[in-house]
């Protein structure tokens, strides 16, 4: 079964100082609080490739291993919890319902789902984190993915601002459909982003975190393409149709 997008966005209940977000997020799942542009930039992100969407309590860990092998392109934005010690078991929130998974998605874990999907965007912070190990390069959630089947992951290399990580991922996500490069549709996202953003908001901190990691081809294809396609295949079959006739008047 073909499904051209799965995209998740949980919510989360109870609330952390960004003090206790760092401390709690290097080993307890704690608390955690909602992320406003994360389900915006889902729902939108939904209408441009079209799909499953599970937000709030239904974006579930349990309905991701359930679905995501079916998905052409799989979009989560969440929260990230990170082991540095151990990046094996650094993981993605989804919601936390006591369904039958635990919510929290281990790397260890993706690397047992079988993918299909032309491309994972992490809208997560610090998915490209991880340790260095010799001989098999970063080990982190983003290379899990990679490793399960998807050829291409957007990742974060640190931190996702919730305005200007939502504002970058719905711009890059126009420019793919309009049929270009990951890499050209990230490149002018960013430089959409930075016409409109003040002297603060311009550090690269707030928009190049997202990169890409593995292959780099278009996963949508302009329109006229897809004209010329249609035409030649409409052109083979009146060929086919009427090729007594043309070989008769030959």
């Amino acid at each position: 079964f073909y499904n051209p997008g799965v995209v998740f966005a949980p919510d989360y209940s109870g609330s952390l100082s960004a003090d206790s977000l760092l401390l709690a997020r290097q080993s307890d799942r704690g608390p955690l609080v909602n992320i406003p542009g994360a389900r915006a930039e889902a729902i939108y992100v939904n209408s441009i490739i079209g799909g499953d969407i599970y937000l709030d309590e239904e974006a579930t860990e349990y309905q991701f291993v359930k679905k995501a092998a079916n998905g052409s392109v799989i979009h989560l934005a969440m929260h990230t919890l990170l082991d540095d010690r151990n990046p094996m078991y650094s993981m993605m929130v989804f919601a936390l319902n006591n369904d039958d998974e635990d919510g929290l998605l281990k790397t260890y874990e993706v690397y047992n789902i079988p993918l299909n999907a032309s491309m994972v965007v992490l809208s997560s912070c610090n998915t490209g984190t991880g340790h260095l190990q010799s001989g098999e390069g970063v080990i982190s959630l983003a290379r899990g993915f990679l490793y399960s089947g998807s050829p291409s992951v957007i990742m974060s290399l640190w931190e996702v601002d919730d305005k200007s990580g939502s504002e970058i991922v719905k711009s890059f996500y126009d420019y793919l459909k309009r049929g270009v490069t990951k890499s050209t549709a990230l490149r002018k996202a960013r430089k959409d982003y930075l016409k409109d953003s003040d002297q603060l908001r311009s550090h690269p901190y707030f928009w190049c975190t997202l990169v890409i990691l593995g292959d780099d081809e278009p996963i949508y294809y302009p329109l006229r393409l897809w004209g010329i396609v249609a035409a030649f295949m409409i052109f083979l079959l009146l060929i086919y149709r009427y090729r007594d006739q043309i070989f008769k008047s030959s």
